[in-house]
């Protein structure tokens, strides 16, 4: 009973950081396409007869468009508010730190965690709790494709250009079918059972870790079993180039 509980917790902290994730995402694009429609819109105005039908026809287009911009404005807003300042992390602690939430998980299905951290990883400029986020994805998402009695091994390593860090999460698992390798990323899809996975996590993930400046790639091992990379770049960026 215990499990399913923290399970249903996860689940719903899973859908409310992916819809946010989500929402920010849809308020960019229809922002861009809201946007079109008011500039064409005024565009027409200006060489519209004044009190014709196509006038008026206009003048609510460009009223409904500034409506419409002025509620996705509220949305954008939302999510920014919702941001958090970046800071220089060490990512060995912060990934030990992760781990210590998901091991009574892994203990009750007898799932092994293996460390392997390079002492000479840098800081990385990030959002800790964003990173966690992805982290805790990698980590439930390897536990469900294990089930039980297995491994989960995470591994940290400096690139040798010496530019960006590595953050490997690999398990023996079944490994990924080809024929769901091509949309793992893709949101709303999902292989879990009906109420159990929203179909957002890897999505959602993909989209922090870009945010970042980093890239997340998927890959089956040939022993067996899935790796996922984290690449990011050490950090701190110059102000110039910094977004926050």
């Amino acid at each position: 009973r215990e499990r399913v509980q923290r399970e249903a917790r996860w689940l719903n902290l899973e859908k409310m950081a992916a819809m946010g994730q989500l929402t920010a995402s849809v308020a960019h694009e229809l922002n861009n396409a809201i946007n079109i429609v008011l500039g064409y819109s005024q565009l027409l105005l200006r060489d519209a007869q004044p009190e014709s039908q196509s006038y008026n026809d206009l003048q609510k287009i460009e009223k409904n468009a500034k409506q419409c911009q002025h509620i996705v404005s509220g949305l954008l807003d939302y999510t920014r508010s919702m941001s958090r300042e970046k800071q220089s992390v060490d990512v060995n602690r912060h990934l030990e730190d992760v781990l210590k939430l998901v091991t009574h998980r892994m203990t009750l299905d007898n799932i092994e965690i293996v460390t392997q951290f390079s002492p000479d990883v840098n800081p990385v400029w990030m959002d800790p709790d964003e990173m966690k986020q992805v982290y805790l994805n990698l980590l439930n998402n390897a536990a469900d494709a294990i089930e039980q009695n297995g491994r989960i091994r995470v591994k940290t390593a400096l690139d040798p250009s010496g530019r960006d860090i590595l953050i490997y999460f690999s398990d023996n698992g079944p490994g990924i079918p080809e024929e769901v390798m091509e949309k793992l990323f893709t949101p709303f899809f999902t292989t879990k059972e009906d109420g159990t996975g929203t179909g957002l996590g890897l999505n959602v993930s993909r989209d922090i870790v870009h945010k970042h400046g980093g890239s997340l790639r998927v890959k089956n091992r040939p022993e067996g079993g899935a790796v996922f990379t984290i690449r990011l770049p050490v950090g701190p960026p110059s102000t110039s180039t910094d977004g926050g």
